[in-house]
């Protein structure tokens, strides 16, 4: 699965989060396509934060498998120590209360639209609370 930009469309309604730039970046959605899928999901009339489950279940709807790694509180490790164990499979990574959308070297999120290589990755001391790894059952 390619990460793909998550750039807003001019003229037509977006989102500057963090939630709806991981789901366009895995999905190929624009912000504001992929905003409207977790106001679906969490059945919430806006999208200033998202659960975690409200991402798995917007994930569903698009037809991506996910499976859930959740650290303990006490176990988080950091973004750079858990990045020395990634082995580049399509994941989006829940820490510092911020989503980032990986897959191989890359990464994307709210700051970083476009597809920006791991090692230049923001907040590296930021804790991991959970791992959606991702896969699309229609892929080979």
């Amino acid at each position: 699965m390619k990460l793909h930009n998550a750039l807003q469309v001019a003229g037509q309604k977006h989102n500057r989060y963090c939630g709806p730039a991981a789901l366009a970046a895995m999905t190929g959605l624009n912000t504001g396509e992929a905003a409207a899928l977790l106001r679906r999901a969490s059945g919430k009339a806006s999208v200033r934060g998202c659960h975690t489950r409200f991402m798995i279940r917007a994930l569903a709807y698009l037809g991506l498998e996910v499976h859930r790694r959740d650290y303990s509180r006490s176990d988080w490790p950091t973004i750079g120590k858990w990045l020395k164990t990634y082995t580049g499979q399509p994941v989006i990574l829940v820490a510092g209360n911020h989503y980032w959308a990986l897959s191989g070297d890359q990464y994307v999120d709210s700051f970083n639209r476009i597809p920006t290589p791991i090692s230049k990755i923001r907040q590296p001391r930021a804790r991991v609370e959970s791992v959606l790894i991702l896969w699309d059952p229609n892929e080979d």
